[in-house]
């Protein structure tokens, strides 16, 4: 009799995580490890994946009654060895259950024979105005054509599913039934046939979102991930994975080169990037703007108190004028309001941790204070300055829609566009109709033309976030934003002598770099060390409080190397009628800490957001 090591489809302990089951004699010609069987299970009949075979009856289970394999389900090998290899490293690095890896990695099988059917997406109607779009397509076209004549396979990652479906649908032009799309919004049916022919080596180039990384290439020559700076890449969801930390062991399993692409260095990957373990490449930009700075404070002092300069005003009014087109960006994750002194411009910190502090109208039993989601410093909002005894505070906030009604006042005749998150593939064939879009950064991933005029309107909302990541994302989105602009680019600020808005107006990323480099080091964060952030949650505040300190200080005793920000409440305060606490571990080693904490308290290994 042998025996086979199984992963079933199902919840499991993150120690326990396969099972002894015996194999009948008759299907031991057709079993091997990365087949699927059914399999008894509790009183169930569910999925399983075969990861070992054994000849002899492992010593853990001598004395226990053993189940039996009761069908094949699949004959043929459909998770690689090197897949596996992939899938235990990621369940030990997440830590997280072998069985929600193993069956992330593998789609849902689609057990009747179908024939490939080499998909087809609806014309995206780009056309060469779309030259953000083009720069790119062309330079992937000639990695892939390098790839292809040393017979590897390609596979392209993108930070949207719907920015893959573009691209996929003009490669499949170029590279008929070569290209094959994989990400998760698939039909299950499509998912499955587009990875039997993935493992069938008929598609040499894999494009898709975050988990085409793990489709089954087994003969891989390079990783090409897209917006490589995007924080997309990080799933908010279990397995709470990182398709670009993925990529590197995918990358170092198979031997293939991986490439990032994108405007900014994606600053966690920088110490890979400098040793040459990840190519980075930064697209060509198709336009060269005049960049200028605005100060909100010179606006204030004219008795302008709206959200639009009077530079960025005329320049709305001239484009409306010729017809041409205008771009105003404003970030929504400012919406949680940050208090300004409009006299000294004194930006409100915690006095214990030098981080900035969010306004809360509303918070448990209190109003209107000032919060620190870093050590948990909470007070009332000021009446005066404590920096210069005025009493003109204000809250830095406002979204697309005051910005909208205020383009509208100034321009009645203008067609004027909102563009959010929710994009709809009507708005961005509408926006070729419109003069003014107000937009957030999410248009970055849908919109390839230029516009004459682009406005930062106030990007000081995302620099002054309580996250050690903040300089970085607004340096990010800037850089994104700029490669819009064809005449003018203009920063709306309240800081323009601020060591980034400058670093933008000299052109000069490596000084950028360097300074925000310099400032990780000095304090511990990546890419110098390691961050895990750790949420509790509870229907009592004051409960979930408790048993966030009581964790820290279980933790510190630990070990004492361990560097731990809060507990502090979470910036997204109350959840499903919950309220979230929060912590972050800070070192260079904190593999030995997810195994000592409680089940219940919800492990993010590598945040990319830690509000």
């Amino acid at each position: 009799m042998q025996y086979a090591q199984i992963i079933p489809n199902t919840k499991t302990d993150i120690k326990n995580y396969s099972f002894t089951y015996k194999i009948p004699p008759e299907l031991l010609p057709d079993i091997q490890p990365g087949c699927l069987v059914q399999i008894p299970f509790a009183n169930r009949k569910i999925l399983g994946l075969i990861i070992e075979i054994r000849k002899h009856r492992p010593r853990t289970v001598f004395n226990k009654k053993i189940k039996t394999i009761e069908k094949i389900l699949t004959k043929t090998q459909q998770l690689t060895d090197r897949q596996i290899k992939l899938a235990f490293w990621l369940s030990k690095y997440y830590f997280t259950p072998l069985s929600d890896i193993i069956f992330t990695i593998l789609p849902m099988p689609l057990l009747k024979k179908t024939s490939q059917i080499w998909q087809k997406i609806d014309n995206p109607n780009l056309t060469k105005q779309d030259l953000i779009f083009s720069s790119r397509f062309h330079h992937y076209q000639k990695l892939i054509r390098q790839t292809l004549k040393l017979t590897k396979q390609t596979i392209i990652l993108f930070p949207q599913v719907e920015l893959a479906e573009k691209f996929f649908y003009y490669f499949a032009k170029i590279f008929p039934k070569q290209v094959i799309l994989y990400h998760s919004k698939l039909s299950k049916g499509e998912k499955w046939r587009n990875y039997q022919t993935i493992l069938n080596q008929d598609a040499k180039i894999i494009i898709g979102s975050q988990s085409a990384i793990f489709s089954p290439a087994k003969n891989l020559g390079q990783i090409i991930i897209d917006s490589a700076d995007s924080p997309n890449y990080k799933q908010d969801r279990t397995p709470k994975y990182d398709a670009r930390k993925v990529a590197q062991m995918v990358s170092q399993i198979q031997g293939a080169e991986i490439i990032f692409v994108s405007p900014t260095i994606p600053l966690d990957f920088y110490q890979e990037i400098k040793s040459k373990k990840i190519l980075w490449q930064k697209p060509t930009s198709p336009n060269f703007p005049k960049i200028s700075i605005v100060d909100m404070n010179q606006e204030k002092n004219r008795r302008n108190f709206g959200l639009l300069s009077e530079d960025v005003k005329n320049k709305l009014t001239a484009n409306f004028k010729n017809r041409k087109k205008s771009i105003l960006f404003i970030n929504k994750k400012g919406a949680a309001a940050v208090a300004l002194c409009q006299g000294c411009r004194h930006i409100f910190r915690c006095p214990n941790c030098d981080s900035v502090l969010a306004y809360r109208a509303k918070f448990a039993n209190y109003s209107q204070v000032l919060i620190c989601h870093s050590c948990s410093y909470q007070s009332n909002l000021p009446g005066k300055c404590p920096n210069c005894q005025g009493i003109n505070i204000k809250l830095l906030g406002g979204g697309t829609e005051k910005v909208e009604i205020e383009a509208k006042k100034l321009l009645p005749a203008a067609k004027v566009l909102i563009m959010e998150k929710d994009l709809t593939k009507r708005k961005i064939s509408e926006i070729k109709n419109f003069d003014i879009v107000v937009t957030t950064s999410s248009l970055f991933f849908d919109y390839f033309q230029p516009a004459s005029l682009v406005a930062m309107i106030l990007p000081d909302l995302t620099l002054n976030l309580p996250d050690f990541r903040a300089a970085e994302r607004t340096f990010q989105q800037i850089e994104y934003a700029k490669n819009y602009a064809e005449n003018d680019f203009i920063i709306q600020t309240y800081y323009p002598e601020n060591w980034l808005y400058q670093t933008i107006l000299k052109n000069s990323d490596t000084a950028f770099y360097t300074k925000e480099l310099s400032f990780r080091k000095k304090k511990n964060y990546p890419p110098f060390a390691r961050l895990i952030k750790l949420v509790i949650a509870d229907s009592n505040s004051e409960k979930a409080k408790q048993q966030a300190k009581k964790l820290a200080d279980q933790i510190s005793q630990l070990n004492q190397r361990i560097e731990i920000l809060g507990p502090a409440p979470a910036y997204s305060v109350a959840k499903n009628q919950k309220y979230l606490w929060q912590m972050i571990l800070k070192g260079t080693n904190l593999a030995h800490i997810p195994p000592q904490i409680p089940k219940n308290i919800k492990i993010d290994i590598d945040p990319v957001w830690l509000i």
